[in-house]
């Protein structure tokens, strides 16, 4: 959608549940919520794209929260890798920065990468999913290498989603990167967006950024040079890392690397 028909129809969206009213718009978001749950792996990407669409123009409050975990549809699709899904709730103006039970927001759910590890390992040297595996596979909705995750990390950032939000044990997105992740590339397009890398850990022995990458050589140096531009910035972000700056540059060798 272009920026106008997008406004045109959160307007639509919003106009809509203000004329049902809350009660009746809460309902309609605990039908999306439970998409998922109806879903249980039976039914295709795009088939939920339509469920969702129709609920939300028929006036469904898409930041309705699961009773216990606190988690919103935006967070569940997100973990899952629905990209379409993700962009549906971006552009229905969707609450990018919820947190759940544990404070964690979906972008800290798209930088965890531990779930995507192992079945991706998995299927990768099997061809197929163990039953002992099988319990991830609800997480996952392709198993191949093509998993969009980084274009959904993409898409939260450029709506302004908030980089530095921590969960309850004080990790933010790139503390997920870091510690969980093994692409490097995730850490980059967080860093690049202006994460701040000297957050620490709420912990006996707080950690920053760079304390989490496990022994990880490159990311530790990369890391550690990114710190050392903040510190010479007085702590506060480098004006050359803006998501507009880095997309634009990635878009361009994008379009080199295509010619």
């Amino acid at each position: 959608m272009f920026d106008k028909e997008i406004a045109d129809w959160r307007n639509e969206l919003n106009a809509k549940r203000a004329e049902i009213g809350k009660e009746e718009s809460d309902k309609l978001g605990i039908e999306l919520l439970t998409l998922l749950n109806k879903n249980d792996g039976n039914l295709l990407e795009e088939d939920l794209y339509a469920k969702a669409g129709k609920l939300l123009k028929m006036g469904a409050n898409p930041d309705v929260r699961e009773k216990f975990t606190l988690q919103t549809f935006l967070m569940k699709v997100a973990e899952k890798g629905f990209f379409t899904l993700v962009d549906l709730l971006c552009n229905a103006g969707a609450d990018l920065d919820c947190q759940d039970a544990d404070l964690q927001t979906a972008l800290m759910k798209v930088a965890d990468q531990r779930v995507l590890d192992i079945v991706r390992k998995e299927f990768n040297s099997t061809g197929k999913v163990t039953k002992a595996k099988s319990i991830w596979c609800k997480y996952i909705p392709m198993l191949n290498n093509y998993l969009p995750y980084d274009k959904i990390m993409r898409l939260l950032i450029e709506n302004h989603c908030k980089l530095d939000l921590q969960d309850k044990f004080g990790l933010t997105a790139l503390g997920y990167a870091t510690r969980y992740g093994t692409e490097k590339g995730y850490i980059k397009m967080l860093v690049k967006s202006g994460a701040n890398p000297l957050v620490e850990t709420e912990e006996k022995y707080p950690r920053k950024a760079s304390d989490l990458a496990n022994g990880n050589e490159n990311c530790v140096k990369y890391l550690h040079n990114v710190e050392q531009e903040w510190i010479k910035n007085g702590l506060k972000r480098p004006s050359k890392y803006l998501p507009e700056i880095y997309f634009s540059e990635m878009d361009k060798m994008a379009e080199e690397n295509n010619r």
